[in-house]
């Protein structure tokens, strides 16, 4: 992985690092270009946080807006656009793993607190349960 000017590619040793390889691009390029975000903000005319929770791979902007994001970062719109879709391949397999990983957790934790309440569960109502 390297930065603008260089090849950003999938690292295959850790899928999940690719989640921050569209930010860091990003970053690189704007590093480059020896401008601070709120240039970006003020050539896109966006939120200060959008930029910035772009950068840290927070959030991904709209796929229609990479033509945009490219001309403001002035890298090309087709290793923009390969480093986006990496990336978001990659959250969306972050998101898949932690939600396979959390389900059987999930059904311990609801099954100890049926438990806990007598297989009854807690009152939904605000009440408390008769003993």
């Amino acid at each position: 992985m390297e930065g603008p000017g260089g090849k950003f590619e999938p690292n295959p040793d850790n899928r999940f690092k690719d989640t921050k390889l569209f930010g860091e691009f990003l970053s690189k390029a704007r590093n480059a270009l020896s401008k601070n975000r709120a240039y970006i903000v003020s050539v896109l005319h966006t939120s200060k946080a959008i930029p910035f929770n772009w950068e840290e791979g927070v959030i991904f902007p709209e796929e229609d807006k990479l033509p945009a994001i490219a001309e403001a970062y002035q890298v090309s719109l087709e290793e923009l656009t390969k480093v986006y879709k990496i990336s978001k391949v990659a959250r969306e397999e972050e998101k898949a793993h932690r939600k396979e990983l959390k389900s059987p957790l999930r059904k311990k934790i609801y099954r100890d607190t049926e438990i806990f309440w007598g297989n009854a569960g807690p009152a939904k109502s605000g009440k408390k349960q008769k003993s």
